[in-house]
């Protein structure tokens, strides 16, 4: 693959292109900053690539903070890709994998029940991540709920998205727990109706196993939510910190854990298609971060440069693989999340993320 700088945006539709695994790994990480992704073999014990070309996008999910730290992956499924992936999952490699743990096993489960015609995942997700922490033995497996199934009017039926939840974690828990249970029913019901459930995962932790849910909402009524659905923090000083955070932003995903009260932590997303170092609302989030030493100067700057990156490229064996004719663009993308903790300081992390896709000319 070849980058050139000076070529200009490609104009018109384009089409995704799917790829394996380890090379959209390869892809995000030849490009990433050294600042962000010093050089260097990347452990990543948990990723495995059994599957043909099925994964249309990818991420690298770095710390912002000053400083080496681990680095995660993540790689996205999506549902125009579904067939495809239920011949993979008959392929004894598939079976070989499910074997070789409970994590792996669950994983294969949900994928069988998503691809298989008729079930509650099949109509419900219209996407799949698997992501992969650097030392992990095995990734886990955040699911994406269609919106226009679920929001079709703007707003949410509780009991809908309660059905498509549960279906979603129950085999990535083997069961949800009576208190997880019962803490998604009141995170569910307890949301206001401006929200709206976008994803949800069983995430991993040291101390045990936590659902999560990503919501989409107005932050000025975030304090308020979580502090009514049981989080220990003080919501004048949470608000205090978003006020800083989203001075241009009314909207934005959060990420809140069911333990099973909500939190502690709370994670507010960052995510706008334009250059980090000229939009306003950029520039105001990653000031605050860099102010509270969230962000060292120097990741900073690697994410600007990861964005102006962002160039028609040459790829031969995607451009062949597609059997179109076209240029094929390698499309660089942001998204940055800070973490708040009650008592902490505010923590962030950058999302890296790589797709490549046929221009039509």
């Amino acid at each position: 693959m070849t980058i050139d700088p000076m070529l200009p945006p490609l104009q018109g539709p384009v089409v995704p292109l799917p790829c394996r695994t380890r090379e959209l790994l390869m892809m995000a990480l030849r490009d990433a900053p050294a600042a962000l992704v010093p050089p260097g073999p990347q452990p990543f014990p948990g990723l495995v690539d059994p599957w043909p070309a099925l994964a249309s996008e990818a991420a690298l999910e770095c710390r912002l903070e000053a400083g080496p730290a681990p680095v995660d992956f993540a790689v996205c499924l999506r549902d125009a890709r579904r067939s495809a992936l239920a011949g993979a999952l008959e392929l004894p490699e598939t079976e070989a994998l499910s074997a070789t743990s409970p994590d792996w096993n669950r994983i294969v489960r949900f994928l069988r029940e998503w691809t298989q015609a008729g079930t509650g995942l099949s109509s419900g997700v219209r996407a799949v991540w698997l992501e992969v922490d650097a030392t992990a033995a095995a990734p886990f497996l955040i699911f994406t709920i269609d919106p226009a199934r679920y929001y079709r009017t703007g707003r949410g039926d509780p009991e809908a998205l309660l059905a498509v939840l549960r279906a979603g974690l129950d085999p990535l828990a083997d069961g949800l727990s009576r208190a997880a249970a019962d803490g998604l029913v009141r995170v569910v019901a307890g949301l206001p109706a401006s929200a709206q459930v976008l994803h949800a995962a069983v995430r991993p932790r040291p101390e045990g196993a936590v659902v999560r849910l990503v919501v989409r909402m107005p932050w000025r009524v975030l304090p308020t939510c979580v502090a009514s659905l049981g989080w220990s923090g003080d919501p004048a000083a949470f608000e205090d910190s978003l006020a800083r955070l989203c001075r241009r932003t009314l909207v934005h995903s959060v990420n809140v854990d069911l333990t099973p009260d909500l939190g502690p932590q709370v994670g507010i997303e960052f995510h706008h298609a334009t250059a980090p170092d000229t939009d306003p609302r950029w520039v105001d989030v990653l000031d605050e971060l860099e102010a509270v030493a969230a962000c060292s100067p120097a990741k900073r700057r690697a994410i600007e440069a990861w964005c102006r990156m962002d160039r028609s490229v040459e790829v031969t064996d995607l451009a062949m693989r597609s059997r179109r004719g076209g240029v094929v663009r390698l499309q660089h993308d942001l998204m940055v999340k800070a973490i708040y903790t009650p008592g902490a300081r505010l923590r962030a992390k950058a999302y890296l993320g790589v797709a490549p896709v046929l221009a039509i000319v």
